[in-house]
């Protein structure tokens, strides 16, 4: 009985542990595809805001861009100034206030170079005082599901153990 249940936990652990690996997957390679040398790219951090708080906008362009800048609805276009840091040929910066009567929704931010990138206005969205995590680092979660799956690898392998030597449950 006790080694049925403790096989079930594990089972459980390893499932788990899959699961958090798989959904941190995508997340990462999105990241390392924008580091890419010579790569276009438009980023927002934090990419969910909450009306009065403040978003960096980060560019890269294959070419020089003269009056480089970000469009969007509620904030109309920003001004980016050139920077050294960044895995393009040309990198730009700049920040934006996002204004305090700003409705909750999403928000398409169009640039000279890259894919348009989006932000999540929400109530208690990313602040001083918190966040709502949906922008945080996936390394957490990758860590936490690779503890998972080597907990349940490691129990596994003691319950097969216990069994083959002929132990009592």
């Amino acid at each position: 009985m006790r080694i049925r249940l403790m096989g079930k936990v594990a089972a459980a652990a390893f499932g788990l542990g899959l699961a958090a690996l798989v959904a941190a997957g995508p997340a990462a390679a999105q990241e390392n595809a924008q580091g890419i040398p010579g790569g276009e790219y438009l980023t927002l951090s934090p990419s969910t805001v909450a009306p009065g708080h403040t978003v960096t906008i980060t560019m890269g362009c294959d070419t020089e861009v003269l009056g480089a800048g970000v469009t969007s609805a509620i904030t109309g276009t920003t001004l980016l100034t050139p920077t050294e840091h960044g895995p393009a040929s040309f990198n730009y910066h700049g920040t934006v206030r996002i204004p305090e009567k700003t409705r909750h929704g999403t928000y398409e931010f169009t640039g000279g170079c890259g894919s348009p990138a989006f932000l999540v206005v929400a109530p208690g969205g990313h602040g001083p005082a918190g966040g709502t995590g949906l922008d945080r680092d996936n390394g957490a979660l990758f860590a936490a599901g690779a503890g998972a799956l080597a907990l349940a690898v490691a129990g596994g392998g003691w319950l097969y153990r216990r069994r083959a030597t002929g132990a009592a449950a």
